[in-house]
C-alpha cells in the first residue's frame, strides 16, 4: 500500500493523472478520483502491467485503447489502470518558424556575443512555450523530443 502511494506520488511530479481507463460512446477517458478526462491523441497513455518483472507501465496509443478489443468484443484496455500525460510536442509549422529563426540567428554577422545573447533569448522562449523543466527529467525529453534536440542545440550553438 506504502509502495503504491509513493508510486503514484511520483508520477504526479512528472505531471502524470493516474486513475482507470474505459471507453464509452468511441471515446477514451480516464477516471480519476474526482472527475472523468477525455483524451485524446495529445495524451501519452501508459498501462499498469504486473508480471514477473514486477509492476510496470507499457505505453499504448490512443488508437490502440480505442480499437483493440477481446474476442468477445469487449475493449482490451478499458478497466486497467494507467497513467496519462499530455503530450506538448511541438508541430511541423512550430520547429520550422525556430528552425529559421536559429538560422538566421547563426548566419546573421553579429558578434559571438550578441548571438549567444540572441540563442539564450531563444531557449527561454522554447522553455515558456513548451514548459521544459529546470531540472532534466527523462520523461519530458521522451515525451518531447523533438523540443528537447532543438532546445540541446540551440544551447550547444552558445558561445561563452
Amino acid at each position: 500500500m506504502l509502495d503504491n502511494f509513493f508510486k503514484v506520488a511520483a508520477d504526479r511530479l512528472d505531471d502524470y493523472l493516474t486513475g482507470r481507463l474505459f471507453v464509452e460512446e468511441g471515446q477514451v477517458f480516464l477516471g480519476t478520483d474526482g472527475e472523468d478526462i477525455a483524451l485524446d491523441e495529445s495524451y501519452s497513455i501508459d498501462i499498469q502491467v504486473e508480471d514477473d518483472k514486477g509492476t510496470r507501465y507499457v505505453p499504448v496509443t490512443y488508437k490502440d485503447v480505442l480499437e483493440r478489443k477481446t474476442d468477445a468484443g469487449w475493449h482490451l484496455f478499458a478497466g486497467l489502470d494507467a497513467r496519462v500525460k499530455r503530450v506538448s510536442d511541438m508541430t511541423v509549422g512550430e520547429m520550422l518558424g525556430y528552425t529559421n529563426r536559429f538560422k538566421n540567428i547563426i548566419a546573421s554577422k553579429a558578434s559571438e556575443r550578441v548571438k549567444t545573447i540572441r540563442l539564450a533569448a531563444m531557449m527561454t522562449d522554447l522553455e515558456f512555450a513548451y514548459d521544459i523543466p529546470m531540472i532534466n527529467k527523462e520523461s519530458f525529453a521522451k515525451a518531447n523530443p523533438h523540443v528537447m534536440r532543438l532546445y540541446r542545440t540551440v544551447s550547444e550553438a552558445r558561445v561563452f
